[in-house]
Parts: structure tokens; sequence; C-alpha cells
């Protein structure tokens, strides 16, 4: 049945997904990241990558590495 859910949600067109979601995340008091998805998006935009701040280098957790890390979801939009 959640699979059958899930499949006519990500078909479903105009009919406010993301808010739905949204709203069942926070009256279910689960954390959510949303991250917005557009053609120019790698694979570091999502996990991370090592930044030079103050002459050192750092990593700096993406939003996927962040939800797991943080056990949230993660809802591409």
């Amino acid at each position: 049945m959640a699979t059958a859910a899930a499949t006519a949600a990500e078909r479903a067109d105009r009919v406010r997904k993301t808010r739905f979601v949204t709203h069942m995340a926070a009256r279910l008091q689960r954390p959510l990241f949303t991250v917005s998805c557009h053609d120019d998006l790698t694979a570091a935009d999502l996990t991370g990558r090592f930044l030079i701040k103050g002459g050192e280098t750092v990593w700096v957790d993406g939003p996927l590495t962040r939800a797991i890390r943080e056990k949230r979801h993660l809802l591409p939009g």
C-alpha cells in the first residue's frame, strides 16, 4: 500500500505534494530538510565538499549528509 501511495504521489501533478509532505512532517514532529533540485545539481551539492576557511581545509556537510547525521527526512523539490 505504501508503495502504491508513493507511486501515486510521484505521478500526480500540481496537487501540492511538497506542501503535503511538509505538513505531515510538522504534524508528526519529524524534522525535514528540503532541497531545491535543478539541472546543475551535483553529488557534491548533496553530500558536501571540502572548503578552505581561514587557511584550513574543512569538510562542510551537504543537505543529504546532514539529514543522515541528524536523522531527518530529505525532500527533493
